[in-house]
């Protein structure tokens, strides 16, 4: 006789969350989370969201956004006690539930943008470019962990929309008035609104946010953003500014031969649904 087949872990022990720390406070009183892989493009979809809803809200109620890096920022953080915390992790009982809007980006371009990002804005890498691909906390297996868990967690199980960083550069009107639609549904989108925001979230105009060009569209609205969100570490060297190339594929200008194979190894594992299959060569 056949033994009977395992029966699946629960989700609850297959996917552990918890949150003990005063930052779960945020996280209860989120009504939708932003969640991403570091260097995915959140400040961009940050700088729309917040440039759509401030005019939005003049005559509207906002939800209150939380924007996270979930189980990346909990994985990557020195700090041992945030970790046993769970001081970045969404609490399980807040992230069923509540709509989601899933911030995804091709993992090769996430590791070049972070790797310039650890050594030119934060400091706190020295390794190379190669060795940051195979880092064991910081490299593209586990960012392709992270992702598939993502999904694997969350859909069917909560409302998730996936905003893909190459659908918003190549048409950022469609992916962005998605966006809007799925985290205000009662709403619709206001057209004029929309177009506004796209333009003062665009590569161009952040630049000029950046730089503290006070007469870009938008430079009001900096201060409600992160403070260092949009301010380079070094105005005369362009790989520290937060803003740097936003270029879909530039990974190809910095990395070849064994770089991309592994590469391509690490992305045929990752889930198909987020769209990003290994090159063909």
């Amino acid at each position: 006789m056949e033994p009977a087949p395992p029966r699946p872990a629960p989700s609850w022990w297959r996917y552990p969350r918890w949150n003990f720390s005063r930052h779960a406070g945020t996280f209860r009183a989120a009504d939708a989370f932003v969640v991403s892989i570091q260097k995915s493009g959140r400040t961009w979809v940050r700088v729309f969201l917040t440039a759509y809803l401030a005019e939005w809200g003049k005559a509207h109620a906002v939800p209150r956004l939380t924007y996270t890096h979930d189980l990346w920022e909990h994985g990557s953080k020195e700090r041992l006690g945030e970790r046993l915390r769970g001081k970045w992790l969404i609490p399980r009982g807040e992230a069923l539930g509540k709509p989601i809007l899933l911030v995804a980006r091709d993992p090769r371009d996430v590791m070049v943008s972070l790797f310039f990002h650890l050594q030119k804005r934060a400091g706190t890498f020295g390794g190379d470019l190669p060795a940051l691909l195979r880092h064991p906390v910081l490299g593209v297996d586990r960012v392709v962990d992270i992702m598939n868990r993502w999904l694997a967690e969350w859909s069917g199980q909560t409302p998730l929309h996936l905003l893909r960083y190459e659908d918003a550069r190549c048409d950022p009107p469609a992916a962005f008035g998605a966006a809007i639609r799925f985290l205000l549904p009662d709403a619709g989108v206001d057209a004029e609104i929309l177009a506004r925001a796209v333009d003062i979230s665009s590569f161009e105009n952040m630049r000029r946010l950046e730089k503290g060009d006070r007469q870009a569209p938008g430079s009001e609205l900096v201060g409600e953003l992160n403070k260092e969100a949009l301010r380079p570490r070094d105005a005369d060297d362009p790989d520290s500014y937060k803003v740097r190339r936003g270029k879909v594929g530039g990974y190809a200008d910095y990395l070849s031969g064994g770089d991309l194979a592994y590469l391509d190894r690490a992305l045929a594992r990752l889930d198909a649904r987020y769209g990003y299959a290994p090159a063909p060569r």
